[in-house]
């Protein structure tokens, strides 16, 4: 009996640590949070539920086209806001994110590249929640 209830605690305590959710999905990409809505980050969704990591936390804005994944990120320690591209054409599910991810940029780094190749806008995820 005595093992039967630390079986049923142990079980309540695991299924309780691991809360989720996806806040942006155009497959096979979605933003995805872990414990957490400060570790949203952009990630390619596998068929088994897990996911490969593209742009790293805090993704706090995403937008997307046939050609491009857009990220703005911000730093919850220094509140630096960074920018990132991401390239559908140079991507795919095992490729390494160096080959299809540019930056972290800076916002006049990300405006220079947004003018040139008409990426598309971005929507607020978390601006207001953190």
């Amino acid at each position: 009996m005595l093992a039967r209830t630390l079986l049923f605690h142990c079980t309540l305590f695991f299924l309780s640590a691991c809360d989720y959710g996806i806040l942006w999905q155009d497959d096979p990409y979605i933003v995805v949070w872990i414990d957490a809505l400060d570790t949203a980050s952009v990630s390619w969704e596998l068929e088994n539920g897990n996911s490969i990591g593209r742009i790293p936390e805090t993704v706090i804005a995403v937008g997307s086209d046939e050609r491009f994944i857009v990220a703005k990120q911000k730093n919850l320690r220094s509140d630096k806001i960074s920018y990132f591209i991401l390239d559908r054409k140079k991507d795919h599910k095992l490729a390494d994110p160096s080959v299809s991810v540019t930056g972290s940029l800076t916002k006049e780094e990300y405006d220079a590249f947004a003018n040139r190749l008409n990426l598309p806008q971005m929507q607020d995820l978390l601006t207001n929640k953190l």
